[in-house]
């Protein structure tokens, strides 16, 4: 290579200096310009930390018979070429391959090993076959401090979208395990403050026949008003918070053995059903209690052995209601005149739901007496 300055042009060398430039993507450097090839390659590999097992190409395109083009200079023909070479540029191919591509510097490899521990800790990538989506932790968690005594009665508020609602009272119905011993408290936070109306509910075929209360436990019969019978919203006035509703019928509110004698008839059918359910699994089933005031309708979820007082005070607590001047009432509809008429029975706090004659979507009122 004869070298001039670009600064002083009497600063020029008279003989060949046996150096090249080399260009290794855009990294250029002095190198001594050695007499064989391999000798060229261990130098290129040594100053630019090339990987051994790398396939080294050397370009030019200084010469003039390369019209600007990049010419590789092969191994048999560099000691012919070396005298007259200044500037060459290195390829870096992959081994066993003819192309090369330009990389600024040559990976190192990955370290092998063949223990299994380390194999294992490898991930897939997304996308890949064999990867994996990664499981489904999350599980139903129960307080071990819950006891079957502390069960909650909290209620689900419901009103007109009941397509929504119940669907999603009915994925809550499907979760529940029915022979679990714990269940979770239902926080009366997650109910929302407005309510809109509940379309109506078929009237069931069978009533439920109601045992007859000791003499002693008997309460005077009551003449209330309430909505017709095609709405949930079955509010109590006269004696209970409801006074000054608008209502357009009238029916009776009794203990069990002073209802109408229309009524009597339906509710003879009860004995056997009640009897029936009580056979069966002590499974949880949904039913809807309305308070005296106009907002006041949720759902509950309730077990035929649990007692009426229970499901009381859940009401109570749902509704914000006194619960010593609280009273239970089972809605039962029977026709009279063409129309089905609701009467009202009281529900004995120390019996059962199943001996109440409550089943399955029953229907339930409570009431709260004046001081």
């Amino acid at each position: 290579m004869h070298l001039i300055s670009t600064i002083n042009a009497k600063t020029q060398a008279t003989e060949d200096v046996s150096v090249l430039l080399v260009n290794l993507d855009g990294e250029r450097k002095f190198l001594p310009r050695p007499e064989t090839y391999k000798d060229l390659q261990r130098i290129v590999r040594s100053h630019y930390e090339i990987d051994s097992r790398a396939v080294l190409k050397f370009n030019v395109s200084t010469l003039d018979v390369c019209e600007g083009q990049d010419a590789e200079v092969t191994e048999s023909a560099y000691p012919s070429l070396a005298p007259f070479l200044d500037v060459i540029s290195v390829v870096i191919g992959a081994p066993g391959r003819d192309g090369g591509m330009r990389t600024p510097a040559a990976t190192p490899p990955l370290p092998v090993h063949a223990d299994s521990e380390d194999q294992e800790d490898v991930q897939p990538e997304p996308g890949s076959s064999t990867s994996r989506r990664p499981e489904n932790t999350s599980s139903r968690v129960e307080s071990d401090t819950d006891t079957e005594d502390e069960e909650v009665f909290a209620g689900s508020r419901y009103g007109a979208d009941d397509a929504s609602d119940s669907a999603s009272t009915q994925d809550d119905d499907d979760e529940e395990d029915d022979d679990a011993p714990h269940t979770r408290r239902v926080l009366n936070s997650e109910f929302p403050a407005q309510l809109p109306r509940v379309k109506a509910e078929p009237v069931p075929a069978q009533l439920p026949r109601v045992k007859a209360e000791p003499e002693s436990q008997r309460t005077p019969t009551r003449r209330e008003e309430t909505p017709r019978a095609n709405t949930h919203a079955l509010a109590p006035t006269g004696s209970s918070r409801a006074a000054g509703a608008s209502l357009d019928r009238t029916d009776s509110t009794a203990s069990r053995d002073t209802v109408p004698d229309g009524a009597a008839a339906a509710l003879d059918r009860v004995d056997s059903a009640a009897s029936r359910d009580t056979r069966r699994s002590d499974a949880r089933f949904k039913i809807y209690i309305t308070g005296p005031r106009r907002n006041d309708r949720a759902e509950f979820m309730t077990r035929r052995g649990h007692s009426v007082r229970k499901v009381l005070a859940g009401a109570c607590k749902t509704f914000g209601l006194d619960e010593d001047r609280a009273r239970l009432m089972l809605c039962v509809r029977i026709p009279e005149d063409g129309e089905m008429q609701v009467h009202h029975v009281e529900c004995n706090k120390d019996e059962t739901v199943a001996q109440s004659g409550v089943m399955a979507r029953s229907e339930l009122v409570v009431f709260e007496d004046e001081d």
